[in-house]
């Protein structure tokens, strides 16, 4: 995906679903691929799909916090339990700034290396998507490549993303397992 080849990449995921359907890694990066796509409805379906596994990671719980909050809802209970399980430690500073209970930057100076800065900025940039705020929203996915990041998933998306220029179209080759979308279109156009 952060290569620039969104149709191989979307061909690996639903591979990869094929062989695990409930894979909660495989679930949360389509959840996050419907999400940037402009799906929220979806993305919030899959980043569901991918809780069953039990785990709280910082990478589905974020998914599923802003699919719900473009659809309108506020799915803050793992959001607040990821909260309390970090404490002070780091995403604890981006959980708050996301509640409104911390400056926008208070919580970039606190990102303490290149992962978590990447990330940091990631997400800030998702909720200027999720408020339609789409040319903010770019200033910080070009930040977040510029950190130096490059091992986390978020780095990836914020590539493809970067990548994708004005707009991206991605054909999906066939249905995605359980997700009808024909087509998943990334777009820093017009906000």
């Amino acid at each position: 995906l952060a290569g620039g080849d969104a149709g191989r990449a979307l061909a690996d995921l639903r591979r990869g679903l094929r062989i695990d359907p409930v894979n909660p890694y495989l679930r949360s990066v389509l959840g996050w691929i419907l999400f940037l796509g402009g799906n929220a409805g979806q993305a919030e379906t899959e980043f569901k799909k991918a809780r069953s596994s039990g785990e709280r990671d910082l990478f589905r719980v974020m998914g599923l916090f802003f699919a719900g909050r473009t659809n309108g809802r506020k799915l803050l209970r793992e959001f607040e339990a990821l909260e309390r399980e970090t404490r002070n430690e780091w995403p604890a500073p981006l959980l708050k700034h996301l509640k409104g209970e911390l400056k926008e930057k208070e919580c970039i100076a606190l990102a303490r290396n290149p992962n978590e800065q990447a990330d940091t900025m990631f997400y800030i940039a998702c909720k200027y998507i999720a408020d339609g705020k789409k040319a903010r929203a770019k200033e910080f996915i070009e930040t977040s490549i510029k950190s130096g990041g490059s091992s986390s998933p978020e780095y990836h998306l914020a590539m493809a993303l970067a990548r994708s220029g004005e707009k991206m179209t991605i054909e999906l080759p066939g249905k995605i397992p359980e997700s009808p979308a024909e087509e998943i279109v990334f777009s820093f156009g017009a906000p």
